[in-house]
């Protein structure tokens, strides 16, 4: 088939370009009629119920989770990291474990978050206190897909440390569902561990 040389044509050939045979420019976004707002509450009416029902399960669903959750007790411990007085050190071989700044606060701050202070708490529950730490997660309640989870796994899940701010205090959360537990454990996260 020859290409027109030049000028509009019913080709496709339009402006030096050559867009195929059919080609008809923009005469179709004229003849294509355009929504108005009115069409579309026509249509959102016609499918309200739909709407209704989906938030309704929704809705409901959220709400029977969270009914059936056991209830968590959050305890809190606070430590106060201490800032040692300025003193005159003699010998070279000595290094300060003092906090002078803030790197050595967050440095205090990474050792409560370590997995060695967890390991430690883990080694100082012991006898009728693990049993009762154990318990709900013995009765299925936190199992995954990969199986029970550890006592170290469960202790670094339930504990935050937030500090304060503006301030050497930190506070160390611990949440269970037995709130004896919550506290003795919030507190040996606390104690100075040796």
């Amino acid at each position: 088939m020859k290409k027109p040389s030049g000028g509009y044509s019913e080709g496709g050939y339009g402006g030096g370009y050559y867009y195929g045979e059919g080609y008809e420019g923009y005469a179709d976004a004229a003849v294509t009629p355009s929504r108005s707002l009115r069409d579309y509450l026509i249509m959102l009416r016609e499918r309200i119920w739909w709407l209704v029902v989906t938030i309704l399960v929704v809705f409901l669903g959220a709400a029977l989770y969270t009914f059936n959750l056991p209830k968590q007790y959050r305890a809190v411990s606070t430590v106060e990291i201490l800032r040692m007085k300025d003193r005159t050190v003699q010998f070279e071989g000595v290094v300060r474990q003092d906090v002078a700044n803030v790197e050595d606060f967050n440095t205090q701050i990474a050792i409560l978050n370590s997995g060695s202070i967890i390991q430690r708490v883990d080694d100082r529950i012991r006898g009728q206190l693990r049993r009762d730490f154990l318990l709900p997660y013995e009765e299925g309640r936190d199992i995954t897909l990969a199986g029970p989870i550890s006592v170290p796994q469960i202790l670094a899940n339930n504990r935050a440390v937030a500090p304060q701010r503006l301030s050497l205090v930190v506070n160390i959360l611990y949440s269970h569902p037995n709130p004896n537990v919550a506290a003795a454990v919030a507190n040996f996260f606390c104690r100075r561990v040796h």
